[in-house]
């Protein structure tokens, strides 16, 4: 394991992030079924990873270990396969995702 992935900080980061999207792959695919006050705290999770996401990668992209560099051009790998630009950075990916967020709670609220 690289010195990077070795760092207590970023394994509880990695841990959370997984948890979450543990948790996230079992009640997104209901979301529709799911009470008001449900729907918000799917929605505050989704709100929880996307942070946690946008930390873990900002530590990835000061790191100089090469295995936070595999991991950082994965993820640019993911993003142009998705089909977003090359040009469009990461953080340009983490605020859209946080509009889209923010839409979902503001539909919550209004419904």
């Amino acid at each position: 394991m690289s010195k990077f992935f070795q760092s207590e900080i970023v394994q509880r980061e990695v841990e959370s992030v997984v948890n979450l999207q543990e948790k996230l792959y079992e009640i997104l695919p209901q979301f529709s079924l799911l009470s008001k006050d449900e729907k918000s705290q799917a929605v505050d999770m989704l709100d929880e990873l996307l942070e946690k996401q946008r930390v873990l990668y900002t530590r990835i992209s000061l790191s100089d270990d090469p295995d936070a560099h595999k991991m950082k051009q994965q993820f640019e790998d993911q993003k142009i396969m998705l089909g977003i630009p090359r040009s469009t950075t990461p953080y340009q990916v983490f605020e859209k995702m946080k509009v889209v967020i923010d839409s979902y709670r503001e539909n919550i609220d209004a419904g």
